[in-house]
């Protein structure tokens, strides 16, 4: 006889003669949630290409399927060597490990794998993977029995894995998390627009009602000893520590465009750029960091001229998206070098490099590129020039802990830019490409926020980060018009959506939205002020402030030191 295994959510006060998971014969299973399965089985089977093609074909809501699914899955005789990963969330007492443990070994599960984060107001969460070879063991009691640990807040099931390689998801009170991050979002008072930031004059309707429930705080994503980057910040946001994972900009972007480095090699990157012409090199004034914003197709052309001409035995050149690069240095060395947004307009002599072969490839790049037909054609349409290489961010092979034996969960990263991807290639996260996807103000960001619905609904991951360049590429232009429009277009074109989408879908979620660090116009640069953050949880209302901005988040009085805390504040229920 067909049986199925049927879900219910866990009992405010657990009574040790019920069970959170029945066995009941399939008469007696709603229709709908056959249904559900019917779905899954089409998708497993990829009959459909679609959760929307699958729930056409059997006749059943796309909300429907989102709200069951993770409640209803076939139940199998043979349940030998089952692998079950477990989320605990426990106080921050002396013990509780031991007791957890104890209470495994009682039922002969044995452990593969513990994580522990670190306690965030004397709460923390572990992540255990165990074994269970007999077949006799009640899962559903050792869960009760870790629940009646006086120390623990619950217990969840995150991954159940069987002998026969079938995949299932059972999660109770399931979330998906999410991290939106507007890149350099975060800005100063501009005396010019009334004493306001961009954040603050963007019409930003969805985020300013979300802010009215949510938790808002400052957090400090920069170290004082570490530069004002990208790199940094967005570890920080990650939940990586800095001071303890960051090795150099450029090594995750070459782990992004899939280059191997050797522990002996130095990862530079390589930015084409604008420099005035007249002058001699040393004299020349940086126009622009990013070359108007160049096409990948138009950069990678450049980077090959380079290439053929400047490349050699110790110095590699690859290229990489818009005006981004990379240059690997056999048995280098890493030396100081300034990034080029951070010395916009002024005259480029002091900025160059100290180390002589780097100063003479930038030199001989401007007479490479500059008459190149690629730059003369810009130059008829009336855009810049990238008529020079710029080597900046230097750093060593870059070692990342996974993030899901960090946090328990599969994430998916989605990301124009290399730096990113090079992050979520290391931290062994899925990278989504998004056509259109290019880190400047006409990115497709609708594509991106479909893209991270598509990865938590459809692709059973639990976590999506979803990086969004164009504030920061405003930032450096120094253009508060287009900034604001970059923050428009997050709030409408993303945060929107993806709220949209995960209500409609029936999940409860978190949703932490944030810059990584601020790029205000005066300076057109980065800077190392905290940045304002906001976690908005669909379950709970919190009492919240009348608008999301760097002024709201300072007014709460919640400072977050290390924003590497920030993943589990998000992960704190």
């Amino acid at each position: 006889m067909q049986r199925q295994l049927y879900t219910t959510g866990k009992q405010k006060e657990p009574d040790m003669k019920e069970t959170n998971y029945y066995v009941i014969k399939k008469k007696a299973v709603p229709e709908v949630l056959l249904k559900v399965l019917e779905v899954q089985k089409l998708l497993d089977s990829k009959r459909a290409v679609s959760v929307l093609e699958a729930t056409e074909k059997v006749g059943i809501s796309r909300s429907s399927y989102y709200k069951y699914k993770d409640d209803i899955f076939p139940f199998y005789a043979g349940k030998k060597g089952r692998s079950i990963t477990f989320v605990i969330e426990v106080d921050d007492q002396p013990g509780v490990m031991a007791s957890i443990l104890n209470i495994f070994a009682l039922y002969k599960a044995n452990i593969l794998t513990i994580h522990q984060s670190i306690p965030i107001n004397g709460k923390g969460l572990l992540t255990v993977s165990v074994d269970i070879e007999d077949s006799e063991t009640d899962v559903s009691a050792m869960i009760q029995d870790v629940e009646k640990i006086e120390d623990v807040s619950y217990v969840k099931i995150l991954q159940w894995n069987r002998c026969i390689n079938i995949h299932d998801t059972f999660l109770e009170d399931r979330m998906k998390y999410v991290i939106v991050l507007g890149d350099g979002m975060a800005d100063e008072p501009i005396e010019a627009a009334g004493g306001k930031t961009p954040l603050q004059l963007a019409d930003k309707p969805v985020m300013d009602e979300m802010a009215k429930v949510s938790e808002q705080g400052i957090a400090y994503t920069v170290p004082s000893n570490l530069p004002a980057g990208s790199d940094v910040a967005n570890l920080s946001m990650l939940g990586y520590d800095p001071q303890v994972y960051y090795s150099g900009r450029s090594p995750l972007e070459a782990l992004s465009i899939g280059v191997d480095m050797k522990d002996t090699d130095i990862a530079l990157r390589c930015n084409v750029v604008t420099v005035s012409e007249d002058e001699d090199y040393e004299d020349k004034t940086i126009i622009d960091h990013s070359a108007g914003e160049i096409t990948s197709e138009e950069a990678a052309i450049l980077i090959e001229a380079v290439r053929k001409e400047l490349e050699d035995d110790e110095y590699k050149f690859y290229p990489g998206v818009s005006y981004r690069h990379l240059t690997i240095w056999d048995h280098g060395e890493v030396v100081e070098l300034v990034p080029p947004h951070d010395v916009l307009g002024q005259k480029i002599g002091q900025y160059l490099p100290k180390q002589e072969k780097l100063k003479e490839m930038m030199e001989k790049s401007f007479d490479i590129l500059n008459h190149h037909p690629i730059n003369e054609a810009r130059a008829e349409k009336g855009l810049n020039k990238a008529n020079s290489i710029w080597f900046w961010g230097a750093g060593t092979k870059p070692a990342l802990d996974d993030f899901k034996e960090k946090t328990g969960m599969n994430g998916a990263m989605v990301s124009a830019v290399d730096l990113l991807k090079g992050i979520a290639v290391g931290a062994n996260m899925r990278n989504l490409d998004v056509e259109g996807a290019n880190g400047g103000l006409d990115t497709n960001y609708h594509g991106k926020a479909m893209a991270a619905v598509e990865a938590l609904l459809e692709k059973n991951d639990d976590f999506a980060y979803i990086h969004v360049e164009a504030p920061d590429e405003m930032g450096h232009q120094g253009s508060l018009e287009n900034k604001i429009k970059a923050i428009e277009h997050l709030d409408k074109e993303v945060v929107k959506v993806v709220k949209e989408e995960l209500e409609k879908a029936g999940e409860d979620f978190r949703i932490l939205i944030g810059p990584d660090h601020p790029t205000p116009i005066a300076i057109r640069t980065h800077s190392k002020e905290p940045i304002p953050f906001m976690i908005y949880d669909s379950t709970k209302d919190y009492e919240g402030q009348e608008e999301y901005s760097e002024e709201a988040a300072r007014e709460t009085g919640i400072v977050i030191s290390h924003a590497y805390d920030l993943m589990n504040r998000l992960l704190q229920k």
